[in-house]
């Protein structure tokens, strides 16, 4: 059953939920290749074992946000969480569900079984109203209204996050570092746009409107 109001948005949101994952996975990338560039610098050219080993490491990861908030980075920016029916929200089941996701949805990290996940994922998200995985551990996703300013603050943030861990790579790693007092006065600088723009969106932006919720 839907419940929904005026101020309520459509349920099923395929593409919010797409770019929600490539927020986490884009985030989660970052900072995979800061120890792993200190590790071995040519590992972390190698697209497909990147692709394959960033969307596996992000399984657990992903299960522990979903158990302990019920959302994750990407989630949460573009305003999208999850709930248990079941009442029983466990990291077993988080665990469960995020590997179906890795599955069923993103095709082990393999850019053309992406492909084919993200389609089979859309299909069934249009089709059904809620996804194989979700059906499978019992979720709720409920979405509330994202609007401009949202968007604006999510592409900001996740752009000085990009541009604060290459600049921490840059340190372990020793690269383009010969002028360090540079390299600090743009982390505060990026820093300092983060943290204004995490602040208006956490503290200083009114509430959205209401969550639509499926049962």
């Amino acid at each position: 059953m839907s419940v929904a109001s005026d101020n309520s948005v459509l349920l099923v949101r395929p593409w919010v939920r797409l770019f929600a994952r490539k927020i986490d996975l884009l985030l989660f990338g970052f900072l995979y290749d800061v120890p792993v560039s200190m590790i071995n610098q040519s590992l972390s050219n190698k697209y497909v074992i990147t692709c394959f080993l960033v969307t596996f490491l992000w399984v657990p990861v992903e299960a522990l946000f979903l158990t302990f908030w019920g959302t994750t980075p990407g989630k949460w920016l573009l305003q999208t969480h999850l709930s248990d029916l079941t009442g029983r929200f466990s990291f077993i089941k988080e665990l469960r569900r995020s590997l179906d996701v890795w599955i069923w949805g993103m095709g082990v990290g393999f850019v053309w079984a992406t492909w084919v996940g993200l389609l089979y994922g859309y299909l069934d998200l249009q089709n059904r109203g809620t996804t194989r995985w979700d059906r499978a551990e019992e979720t709720c996703v409920t979405h509330r209204r994202i609007g401009l300013e949202r968007v604006v603050g999510t592409i900001v943030l996740v752009f000085c996050f990009a541009v604060l861990t290459t600049y921490v790579q840059d340190i372990f790693t020793g690269e383009g570092f010969s002028k360090p007092w540079i390299k600090l006065i743009g982390m505060c600088m990026w820093l300092t746009l983060g943290w204004i723009t995490l602040k208006y969106l956490v503290f200083e932006k009114p509430q959205a409107e209401e969550i639509k919720t499926i049962q």
